[in-house]
């Protein structure tokens, strides 16, 4: 295989900052390069920022590599700064599926050594590699050939958010001798899952943010603030009269502890992994949420993408695909997955917690409890 060439335009977050710097602007910082009056990378940066919020997505690159990295890092610099998990999250997951697009028209060569750059221990073979029938056509087997390989540890660690599509199970995958062998459109889709872990790490708290960069990072807040303001919350409620109650049908007051951990880190724009994503919506769903509300609350997801999440939310209502309703994962599955919050909780299903709660409401509300107003 040849050495790869790796466009920093295309993944910046690979490039050494700091070379760049000293090579394009010997002397100055990041911050210095930030401030530099009509800077078309401090604008740019911010212009990365602002459609990272409102959209999602990062822009193609059209700067030199040297401003590319460096806007990057600028964009790294704010978050930082700003400290703000959600914002965080989402240009994460903005890099990440522009890494994607790019990956997909990339030789091997190049994806084997991005994957190396952030710490997947990847290899490409070309002979000795499983091979999978897939059909036959004019008389000939067709093979699926699988020749890229990962130390099954890595592969567990990247696939964590994935790993409630069958297509990405473990299970799902030739595994031999502690080596998993797949292709390249999974190997690019668990890259964009490392991707998304390796540029979180790069933000690190800064307590004070240094006088001259203030501007910025209120700029930067006010455009999410903004965006903030057009999330809808549905049935948030402290404390609930008696007329509320009896009209919603759904109590929040009543949830478990493990759904209200889910339910309001979904609303502080956490990104949920697949197996929580489906606990909390089957949950609601169960409970005669119905399927456009629970979407909405899923819209503060970093990764929001309306179509797949409506597809997901109706599968696991029974309205798509096999038409089962699916229930919540019970408590013992729960406590498995690190999700149970209440290591006392004797309940076998976060259903049952729930009801067994609404009737202690319910029952408060009988005894004239609550409602009174004080």
């Amino acid at each position: 295989m040849s050495v790869a060439v790796i466009d920093y335009r295309k993944y910046p977050f690979i490039a050494d900052v700091d070379e760049i710097i000293r090579r394009r602007w010997p002397g100055l910082s990041l911050t210095d390069i930030l401030l530099i009056n009509g800077s078309r990378v401090s604008e740019y940066a911010i212009q990365i920022v602002r459609d990272v919020i409102e959209k999602g997505r990062v822009p193609s690159p059209y700067l030199s590599t040297e401003e590319e990295v460096a806007s990057f890092y600028i964009i790294i610099l704010l978050g930082s700064l700003l400290g703000n998990k959600w914002l965080i999250d989402r240009i994460a997951i903005a890099y990440s599926k522009r890494t994607i697009e790019y990956l997909k028209n990339e030789g091997p060569e190049t994806i084997v050594a991005l994957g190396n750059k952030i710490g997947v221990r990847l290899e490409y073979r070309v002979y000795n590699v499983p091979k999978i029938p897939i059909g036959v056509r004019k008389g000939v087997i067709r093979y699926k050939i699988l020749p890229y390989i990962l130390p099954l540890e890595d592969y567990l660690r990247i696939s964590k958010r994935l790993s409630m599509d069958p297509k990405y199970s473990l299970v799902n995958q030739i595994v031999d001798r502690g080596l998993v062998y797949t292709d390249s459109e999974i190997i690019i889709r668990l890259l964009g899952e490392a991707v998304v872990e390796y540029i979180k790490k790069m933000f690190k708290p800064i307590k004070e943010v240094p006088e001259p960069l203030k501007k910025y990072i209120e700029y930067v807040r006010s455009i999410l603030e903004k965006e903030s303001s057009k999330e809808v919350t549905v049935y948030s409620r402290a404390r609930l009269e008696y007329e509320e109650i009896s009209e919603m049908g759904i109590v929040e007051e009543a949830f478990p502890p493990c759904m209200k951990d889910l339910i309001n880190r979904l609303r502080n724009g956490e990104n949920l992994g697949h197996q929580e994503r489906f606990a909390i919506a089957a949950f609601l769903l169960r409970i005669g949420m119905d399927v456009d509300n629970v979407l909405e609350l899923f819209k503060n997801s970093p990764d929001f993408n309306e179509r797949i999440a409506r597809y997901q939310i109706e599968h696991i209502a029974g309205l798509r695909g096999s038409r089962k309703q699916y229930l919540p994962y019970s408590c013992s599955t729960m406590k498995s997955l690190g999700l149970c919050k209440d290591p006392n909780c004797k309940s076998k299903n976060p259903l049952n917690a729930y009801y067994r709660n609404l009737k202690k409401i319910k029952r408060k509300i009988r005894q004239g409890n609550i409602g009174k107003k004080k």
